[in-house]
């Protein structure tokens, strides 16, 4: 049997909103490693510094990079035919999913496993599973930590480890159960989920009193609520879920994109029990300004409240700082009336400082592109959108698909408006570098 040992490493946890920014494969036959395919990726978007310092991948790594299309036949010659393995199954195969189908490539890998939940099969009570205490405890030398090849190969040799001692062939047990009929809960009648439609959407999991317990995107939904029945997860949050949902509904979206977006909303709307990410509240940072007693303009940042609307808004402090540092520079401001100790190219003429934050306030104001982002409707005799305001993402809705648009007044009737979330931020970052730019619709 054929293993494609799989890692990757990203710009964030969501594969809709996030990229790869380096893919590292690791062939396994019979007791050894045969074969390796490894390659930076440009994600086309921005590389939190977070993840720059866990990875050591930067936009600079990456700017001469191959985007994903380009080596996508490269690695799916190395994942047909095989198992597709990775530390952490999901994660991995869902981004490599994801990244395929920007390219316009539908991959299945009919076969998964995790070597977590492999490893924990065979080898029951060790202190942790993480990649790291696995390497550890198996005498495994991982020598690049964090970087894709070098997590692959150690991940194949975990796997390599765990079935010389699988005495039981757990191994292919739990290839034959990811193919096995769902087990359906309980409460759920297998019609209600065959009547699920097989295309893009949101599905909401409710519980006995109607209350949506869990709510998912997918591409296929019907098949993708069948996934959560034939997991081979033996975890509490599985199991609970499983006992506790009691009807399954949905709302089509046209679109991967918009599933995305509607997702990230329901989510923040209703705080399903079940869904664990996305739920805290929302802490924005402002950049504000303000004259002093002698009539000179100074900037801060400050934790965004409704009583004085900020220059400039940002989901995380270090945002803020970053923008605000590269304007104070790009505009030869005086960085001690901004909040800085220091700026390269400031200025510290007072009287230059409020001229150019006349000219810099005037630009802020003017900036971010008002755009129709058009997407695929539900049916044919509909189109989907996403408008984005002055650069902000507003909502999204559907339209005839015979209706042109070309300004903001002859959507504001079907659009649904929504609130922007670093979610969505990264979301309409990434399809931004997906779709031409001849596709978007200014509007004035």
């Amino acid at each position: 049997m054929r293993f494609a040992v799989v890692d990757v490493e990203t710009t964030g946890g969501h594969p809709a909103a996030n990229g790869i920014t380096e893919i590292g494969i690791a062939v396994v036959e019979g007791d050894q490693v045969v074969d390796r395919f490894h390659s930076l990726v440009n994600p086309k978007q921005n590389i939190p510094l977070n993840i720059q310092a866990l990875t050591g991948i930067t936009p600079e790594m990456v700017a001469d990079a191959p985007v994903f299309d380009e080596v996508a036949n490269d690695v799916l010659s190395f994942l047909e035919s095989s198992v597709f393995v990775a530390h952490n199954v999901n994660f991995d195969y869902a981004f490599v999913k994801e990244a395929f189908k920007g390219v316009g490539i539908k991959f299945e890998a009919t076969k998964r496993l995790c070597t977590v939940q492999y490893t924990r099969a065979v080898l029951p009570g060790l202190p942790g599973y993480s990649l790291s205490k696995l390497c550890k405890k198996m005498n495994i030398q991982n020598e690049n930590p964090h970087r894709a090849l070098s997590d692959a190969e150690a991940a194949a040799q975990i796997l390599l480890f765990v079935k010389n001692l699988d005495r039981k062939d757990l191994l292919s047990h739990r290839l034959k159960r990811r193919s096995s009929v769902a087990s359906f809960p309980k409460y759920i009648d297998r019609k209600v989920v065959d009547a699920l439609p097989n295309s893009e959407g949101i599905y909401y999991f409710h519980d006995k009193k109607g209350k949506v317990i869990y709510v998912g995107k997918a591409t296929d939904i019907q098949k993708r609520v069948k996934s959560h029945f034939t997991s081979t997860s033996t975890s509490k949050f599985y199991q609970d879920l499983k006992r506790e949902v009691r009807d399954i509904t949905h709302k089509e979206s046209g679109s991967d994109v918009i599933a995305a977006l509607m997702e990230d909303h329901e989510i923040r709307h209703l705080w399903p029990r079940f869904n664990r990410a996305q739920k805290r509240n929302p802490v924005y940072y402002g950049v504000y300004a303000y004259r002093d007693r002698s009539d000179f303009w100074r900037i801060g940042i400050n934790k965004v409240n409704n009583s004085y609307p900020p220059i400039k808004r940002f989901h995380t402090l270090h945002a803020a700082r970053s923008w605000l540092l590269k304007t104070v520079e790009k505009y030869e401001l005086k960085a001690e009336f901004c909040d800085l100790e220091f700026a390269v190219y400031g200025t510290d003429d007072i009287y230059l400082h409020n001229e150019h934050f006349e000219k810099m306030q005037r630009e802020v104001e003017s900036d971010g592109r008002s755009l129709i982002i058009p997407q695929k409707g539900r049916s044919k005799s509909e189109k989907g959108f996403i408008f984005v305001e002055k650069g902000e993402y507003k909502g999204i809705g559907f339209i005839d698909s015979d209706v042109s648009i070309s300004s903001i007044d002859e959507i504001e009737q079907h659009l649904q408006v929504r609130k922007s979330s670093i979610i969505t931020e990264q979301i309409i970052e990434k399809v931004l570098g997906q779709i031409p730019a001849h596709q978007l619709i200014e509007l004035s």
